[in-house]
């Protein structure tokens, strides 16, 4: 509502989302109850009786930025810990690098931050399961029967999802060619699984001395939204001696990530009610300013009573802060249908949920250096310079921090983990 337009959208990469065929897992079904207490429970079991045991597709559709989203209330791929194991490839396959899936189980446990050998190992020390250890036990008691399914070399229908570790900071960086900002956001292979925000926390406590400790969840929100202009999610977050540790700790750690922000913020238009650029495969990304308005409404028959009616209305503004995670946003957007484009190519059923990719485990690595390729791509190219000089009308040249920033993309591991 309020986004249409004709121009040109990717409508190939939502067919081929469309395509994809999924069924309901039935011993998800059997074995766990629907946590939702705000959904009509009538409704969803009817849902599940016409579909059980049969193919459906889901409906995809875009936002002004270009990212997509499945459709569906009472089934959604961007569902809760239940909806996603809910639903299964109907097209199943045997899986064979059971190392994988293995992978899939630690992720669930909560054990994504470690690295690929050190989640196998954990998987091969486990003498029994115990469910209530895991972040995701839903989905990780799936995990681990689909384990069983392939090692009896059974079809299944399991997907497993990794997600790109700050897709955010990464899309700065290949932006910009920053080193230090692809460094801590595993676009430069360091050995490890770096976790950005694991280590703003720990440099936070550091000066912190004891007082007032953050964890790695205080600081992810604030610093996602730092570089997307937030002052007020950081000031909410932390107290005073807090706020100064963290931005203290962020001064020059991510100077590319700074650099794309503080860039973008100079292009927004003060004249105009909406913003466009076109990403690399042509779509176009749309966005309109809004400001809240206040109109002063008069009931004739209520003795001509009055109140103030406040709406979104669409035009210019002083507020630019928006139209860095816009455009940030885009390109994520454009990732994503890449992926989607690239993997079909070669018989992969992927569908994604933003920045999180989910297919049959068989295809972790093919899956993972596709992601490598397109980041590496888009360090290469003048995406940023390009969208800057459309919105603007003028050429915008953009002097990138490095060169070759894609060598080391293209041998980086945990990108997306």
């Amino acid at each position: 509502k309020g986004n249409h337009h004709l121009e040109t959208q990717a409508y190939d990469a939502l067919n081929l989302l469309q395509s994809v065929a999924w069924t309901i897992d039935i011993p998800v079904y059997i074995n766990n109850e629907n946590p939702n207490d705000n959904m009509d429970m009538g409704q969803f079991d009817r849902i599940i009786t016409d579909y059980l045991g049969k193919p459906f597709y889901f409906v995809w559709r875009y936002d002004k930025r270009g990212r997509s989203y499945s459709s569906g209330y009472d089934l959604n791929i961007q569902s809760n810990e239940y909806g996603k194991a809910m639903l299964s490839l109907f097209n199943k396959k045997t899986v064979t690098n059971l190392n994988n899936i293995k992978i899939a189980v630690a992720n669930h446990a909560g054990h994504d931050k470690l690295t690929w050998n050190e989640r196998i190992k954990w998987f091969n020390q486990q003498l029994d399961w115990d469910m209530d250890q895991f972040n995701e036990p839903i989905l990780g008691s799936k995990a681990l029967g689909a384990y069983y399914d392939a090692k009896n070399g059974r079809k299944t229908g399991y997907v497993m999802s990794i997600d790109a570790t700050a897709s955010g900071l990464q899309i700065m960086s290949a932006l910009s060619g920053c080193k230090a900002t692809a460094r801590v956001c595993n676009m430069i292979n360091t050995g490890t699984r770096e976790d950005v925000y694991q280590m703003i926390a720990d440099k936070m406590n550091v000066r912190l001395n004891g007082k007032f400790r953050v964890t790695r969840k205080d600081v992810k929100k604030p610093c996602m939204t730092t570089f997307y202009n937030s002052l007020a999610n950081p000031k909410q977050t932390f107290n005073k001696l807090q706020l100064k540790a963290f931005y203290a700790t962020l001064d020059g750690l991510m100077p590319g990530a700074m650099e794309v922000m503080e860039t973008i913020n100079e292009f927004w238009d003060y004249d105009g009610d909406i913003h466009m650029w076109t990403l690399p495969d042509g779509h176009i990304a749309r966005v309109p300013v809004t400001e809240m308005s206040d109109v002063r409404i008069e009931v004739d028959e209520l003795d001509h009573r009055t109140f103030t009616y406040r709406y979104d209305k669409q035009q210019p503004s002083e507020n630019y802060r928006s139209l860095v995670a816009n455009i940030v946003h885009s390109v994520d957007g454009y990732v994503a249908r890449e992926m989607v484009r690239r993997c079909h190519a070669m018989g992969i059923e992927l569908v994604h949920i933003h920045d999180c990719f989910v297919f049959s485990p068989d295809y972790l690595q093919t899956v993972s250096q596709m992601y490598r390729e397109i980041l590496a791509q888009i360090a290469d190219s003048d995406l940023l310079s390009n969208i800057l000089s459309e919105i603007s009308g003028t050429y915008i040249p953009v002097t990138k921090m490095s060169d070759d920033l894609s060598k080391d993309i293209l041998n980086s591991e945990y990108m997306l983990s």
